[in-house]
């Protein structure tokens, strides 16, 4: 085998082994490795930094043997790259600076979602650098979206055979009953997946020469690919409403609103009274917008949390409330990246983090932190803004570049929440779409 061989082998590998990681977010919990006595991690945590670290074995060893390699050199220099390496900076800075708290063993489990994290965003460069030809770009995006419809169908099928959940809680999960969870064994992460997914389908469709008037049905059969995305829209909204999460809904009605007042004004009135005539048919979901908007309120009128008309934002506020507590304790560099296990001493999964992300940030790794992570994520939102702008770009591009921006704006809405901003299942889609934007292989058909 020559060099130039083994070099192709290399990229076939990597490439495949990021498909793989892909295809892994279907399992979603199902497979974990013990670590530390603790949770343990993903199989999909340990699968992502080993495709990392082929990458950069093959960057290396073509370094090495005096070969010219190419490398995405201008991600470097963008403002979301360096918010993202000077967030992972102060987070690694914040737990060294509170490492006389905590013993060796904690040190080492609080400091491996670091790692994790570190190379969740290595894996976008990944993606931006090894998907070099429209082919493969095509191949990745549809393995996103079976994988997308696979977490769907395992949804319905867990709604149908496994409606009560509560058998789980014995091993620190929520006690859901009624609602889909799918593989992610959360309603509310999968409900913001769900609205992120709906996003990118609807940046797709503002290219659709079908959307620029109201279409007729007929219309939408003369174009398979269209109506597909529209019908999968459908379901993938269906999914949504029956997650019954309220942070999802907001999520939806947030990308919703954005989509219908840019770009799909009347179309946007008349699914709103579409969905109007549907909450009837779902009445739980009719009774937990209501007792969101009752407990808002209560919030509004600085009511205890102890009044609050219903359990789970009862609890949520209860949360919030201890984020503000602790954060008095190191304002400006947190309490140690992702030690909030230790202080608040719950066996449960959600409990190394606050349901705001943005309070975990602060509580973590303090302001300095959080104003690194926002002009990491804004930065992406920004980015994104900028290729669907961008006139020379491909269609296809453009859609989901515009998809992802207004998706990703609903995240962040969602993320006030749940902790959605560092749940890893998510963020394989996340930065995963992201890497597909900066891929060279949409230079292919550009030029």
């Amino acid at each position: 085998m020559n060099e130039y061989d083994t070099f192709t082998f290399h990229t076939i590998m990597i490439f495949w082994g990021i498909c793989i990681a892909i295809v892994m977010t279907i399992f979603g919990q199902l497979f974990r490795i013990p670590l530390l006595g603790g949770t343990g991690i993903l199989l999909l945590d340990a699968w992502i930094p080993v495709v990392v670290c082929v990458w950069a074995f093959q960057k290396l060893w073509k370094w090495g043997i005096g070969e010219t390699f190419s490398f995405p050199f201008e991600i470097l220099k963008k403002p979301f790259f360096l918010g993202g390496v000077a967030f992972l900076g102060i987070a690694l800075g914040s737990l060294l600076w509170n490492a006389q708290y905590f013993s060796l063993f904690t040190l080492l489990e609080s400091g491996f979602y670091l790692f994790r994290y570190a190379f969740l965003i290595l894996f976008f460069v990944v993606i931006a650098d090894e998907v070099n030809t429209f082919s493969r770009i095509t191949k990745l995006l549809y393995i996103f979206l079976l994988s997308s419809i696979t977490l769907v169908i395992f949804g319905f099928l867990q709604l149908v055979f496994f409606p009560n959940f509560t058998f789980m809680q014995v091993y620190g999960w929520d006690p859901h009953i009624g609602r889909l969870l799918s593989t992610w064994f959360d309603p509310n992460f999968f409900a913001g997946f769900l609205a992120f997914s709906i996003s990118i389908f609807m940046g797709i469709l503002v290219f659709s020469p079908l959307l620029k008037k109201i279409p007729r049905f007929s219309d939408f059969l003369k174009n398979k690919r269209d109506m597909s995305i529209f019908f999968l829209m459908l379901v993938f909204l269906l999914a949504l409403i029956l997650t019954l999460s309220r942070s999802g809904f907001l999520a939806f009605a947030v990308v919703g609103f954005l989509f219908g007042i840019f770009f799909f004004r009347k179309l946007f009135v008349i699914g709103l009274f579409g969905l109007l005539l549907l909450l009837p048919v779902f009445p739980k979901s009719v009774e937990r917008i209501s007792d969101g908007v009752s407990s808002l309120f209560s919030v509004v009128r600085e009511q205890e949390s102890i009044f609050l008309p219903d359990a789970t934002a009862r609890l949520r506020v209860q949360n919030m409330q201890e984020a503000l507590e602790m954060r008095k304790k190191n304002e400006w560099i947190g309490l140690g990246f992702n030690t909030l296990r230790f202080y608040r001493g719950e066996g449960i999964h959600s409990s190394g983090g606050f349901d705001t992300s943005l309070f975990t940030i602060v509580v973590t790794t303090g302001w300095v932190g959080l104003f690194c992570f926002l002009l990491f994520f804004g930065g992406m939102i920004w980015e994104s803004v900028l290729q669907f702008r961008n006139p020379r770009s491909n269609t296809l591009k453009r859609g989901i570049a515009l998809g992802f921006a207004i998706g990703s704006v609903g995240i962040f809405v969602h993320s006030f929440f749940v902790n959605t901003l560092f749940f890893g299942l998510f963020l394989v889609f996340l930065f995963g779409i992201f890497g597909i934007l900066h891929s060279k292989g949409w230079e292919t058909i550009e030029k």
